[in-house]
């Protein structure tokens, strides 16, 4: 997480908050999501699928998302790979 004190945390001059997420096959993860802030996410590798207000949706390699409604987002990797590899992204 940038802009924080975090240990590892990578110190940028921009209000961004950037997360580097590895899910083993059928692993979840949840992020809540800030009114005013939006979310984008990059699937990396493997294939996710994202639940929030609007519906799932799947994502696979390559393939990326932006999420501007709050809700609690929900990403769960589905693909047959072992791993699924995503980078989300919090901005204003």
């Amino acid at each position: 997480m940038s802009g924080s004190e975090v240990e590892g945390a990578l110190s940028i001059a921009q209000d961004i908050n950037l997360y580097l997420s590895r899910l083993e096959k059928g692993q979840q993860l949840e992020y809540p999501q800030q009114e005013e802030r939006r979310t984008h996410i990059y699937v990396v590798n493997g294939h996710v699928e994202v639940t929030c207000q609007d519906g799932d949706f799947q994502l696979g390699p390559g393939d990326a998302a932006r999420i501007q409604k709050s809700c609690t987002l929900k990403i769960r990797a589905t693909g047959n790979e072992d791993i699924s590899e995503l980078v989300l992204a919090d901005l204003p």
